[in-house]
C-alpha cells in the first residue's frame, strides 16, 4: 500500500506481486474526478519488463502497454 502525489494529484496505490515474474498494480487518484489505472507486469529479466493495463476505469477506459527498464 502507498500514497503520495500521482499524476500531480493526491492517491493512493496497491501494489501486489504474485509470483518474481508477474504482479499487478492499481492507482486511485483526484479526489474531485477519480480516476483509476490497473496495470499488471511481467518481467523478463532484472531489468526489462512489460505493462499492460487499463486507464481510466470509472470514466473513459483506455488500453496501457509498455516497456520497463531499470537499472
Amino acid at each position: 500500500f502507498r500514497y503520495g502525489v500521482y499524476a500531480s494529484r493526491l492517491g493512493v496505490g496497491y501494489d501486489r506481486d504474485f509470483s518474481s515474474r508477474f504482479g499487478m498494480r492499481a492507482d486511485l487518484f483526484d479526489i474531485n474526478d477519480p480516476h483509476l489505472q490497473i496495470e499488471g507486469l511481467y518481467s523478463f529479466s532484472d531489468s526489462l519488463g512489460m505493462i499492460v493495463g487499463v486507464d481510466n476505469v470509472f470514466d473513459h477506459p483506455g488500453a496501457l502497454l509498455g516497456v520497463q527498464y531499470r537499472k
